[in-house]
C-alpha cells in the first residue's frame, strides 16, 4: 500500500469514528461528508446521459468506472454499483412537470404552464386525481424485489424532496412564480395549499408502499433565494410545516434543508420550523448560520469553487474559518456549501481532507 493509500485508509477509518455524534466533542475531529453527484460524474468519465438514465446496467458500469478512479485517488468507492431500475414519480410529476434528458447535460424539469389560467386548470386536475400505484411503472414490484435481493438493502421512498419554492419554479416557471405570488396571490395560495396536502399524501403513500417505517424529512430548495421572507412565510412555510408535522414531529427527528444559494434571509423561518440540519449557500458565513440556527448541524461551508480553484493555503484557511465559526462545540460536518463541483482536482480534494484532519480536532 502506497503512502497516500495508507493515509487515506486511516483517514476514512477515523472519519467513521467521528460520524453520528452531533454537538459532541468526544470524537477525534469534525467529520467529512463526501458524496459525488451526476454533475461531478460528467467530468470524471465519458458516458451517454440518455442511456445512463434509461439503462440500469449501463449506469452501474459507469459507476464502476468512476469508482475505480475515485478509489485510486481518494481511497473509497462513492457511487452505488447496484442501483434500483425503477423510481416513483416525483411530486413535480404529480403536478404536470417532466424531465428533459439530453446528451451533455444533467436532466432538467420542464413544464407547460404559461398563463394563470393554466395554473387554475392544473389545480383542478391535481385536486381530482388520486395518489396511487400509477406513480410506479408496470412490473415495479419484481424489479424492486430483484434490487433488494442483489443489494441486501431496502428501498426507502417518500423520505424527502424538493422544497416548496423549487417545486413551484419547476412546475410553474421561475419568473411566473415570482410574478404571480405578487399579482395573483389567491391562485398561488390555492396552489401551495394543494401542494401541502398532496405532498403529504404522496410521501405517505410511498412510505407505506416501500415499507419505510422511519421518521425525518429532507428538503432541497435551491430556488428559495428568489423570494422574500414575507412571501416565503405566506406561501412556503405552511408546506414545510405540514411535511415536518407529518413525518418529523419529534424533537430529535431529522428536519434537514439543503439550499445552496443566497437565502440567509430565510434562516429565521427555518429555525421556527425546527430545522436541525442545514447545507446552505457559499455566500453565507458559517458564523451567521450558527447565530441564526444555534441548534442545527451545519454541513459546510467551504465554497465549491474555492475548493475547485483555490490554493492549498486558501483551502486550509477556509477549513479553519468554518471550524472556528461553527464547529467548536461539535456541530459541524465538513463539506462544500452545496456540492463537490465538477472538475475539482483530486489534489485539492486530498488537501481538503488533510486540512480537516489537522485543523478540526477535538482530541488535542
Amino acid at each position: 500500500m502506497s503512502g497516500d493509500a495508507a493515509w487515506l485508509a486511516a483517514f476514512w477509518e477515523e472519519n467513521r469514528l467521528c460520524e453520528g455524534k452531533p454537538f459532541r466533542t468526544d470524537k477525534p475531529r469534525a467529520p467529512v461528508s463526501m458524496h459525488f453527484d451526476d454533475h461531478f460524474l460528467m467530468g470524471l468519465v465519458p458516458y451517454s446521459v440518455v442511456r445512463y438514465h434509461s439503462d440500469a446496467a449501463y449506469q452501474e458500469e459507469v459507476h464502476r468506472q468512476a469508482n475505480d478512479i475515485l478509489e485510486a485517488e481518494l481511497g473509497r468507492r462513492f457511487y452505488p454499483e447496484i442501483v434500483c431500475p425503477v423510481h416513483p414519480k416525483r411530486i413535480e410529476f404529480v403536478f404536470g412537470a417532466w424531465f428533459e434528458i439530453h446528451e451533455g447535460s444533467t436532466p432538467w424539469l420542464a413544464n407547460d404552464v404559461r398563463t394563470i389560467d393554466d395554473v387554475r386548470r392544473l389545480i383542478d386536475r391535481v385536486e381530482r386525481e388520486p395518489i396511487d400505484e400509477r406513480l410506479l411503472p408496470e412490473g415495479w414490484e419484481a424489479e424492486v424485489r430483484r434490487f433488494e435481493e442483489r443489494s441486501g438493502g431496502k428501498v426507502a421512498w417518500g423520505t424527502g424532496g424538493r422544497g416548496p419554492v423549487t417545486v413551484g419554479t419547476s412546475v410553474l416557471g421561475a419568473e411566473n412564480l415570482c410574478l404571480w405570488m405578487v399579482e395573483q396571490p389567491e391562485t398561488i395560495g390555492e396552489f401551495y395549499s394543494l401542494l401541502a396536502r398532496k405532498y403529504v399524501e404522496w410521501a405517505r403513500f410511498l412510505r407505506d408502499l416501500s415499507g419505510f417505517k422511519g421518521s425525518g424529512w429532507w428538503v432541497t430548495d435551491d430556488d428559495s433565494c428568489l423570494i422574500s421572507r414575507e412571501l416565503y412565510e405566506q406561501f412556503c412555510e405552511p408546506v414545510l410545516r405540514a411535511l415536518f408535522e407529518a413525518f418529523a414531529p419529534g424533537p430529535d427527528d431529522r428536519r434537514y434543508q439543503h439550499s445552496d444559494s443566497a437565502m440567509g434571509h430565510l434562516m429565521p423561518v427555518l429555525r421556527r420550523l425546527g430545522v436541525n440540519g442545514v447545507n446552505l449557500g457559499p455566500t453565507i458565513h458559517p458564523a451567521d448560520i450558527r447565530a441564526a440556527l444555534p441548534e442545527a448541524v451545519i454541513e459546510g461551508q467551504i465554497p465549491p469553487f474555492l475548493l475547485r480553484n483555490g490554493t492549498e493555503a486558501e483551502i486550509r484557511a477556509c477549513v479553519r474559518r468554518d471550524f472556528e465559526a461553527a464547529g467548536l462545540e461539535g456541530g459541524l460536518v465538513c463539506t462544500p456549501a452545496g456540492s463537490y463541483a465538477e472538475g475539482t482536482p483530486f489534489e485539492n480534494l486530498r488537501a481538503y481532507l488533510r486540512a480537516v484532519q489537522e485543523l478540526t480536532r477535538y482530541d488535542r
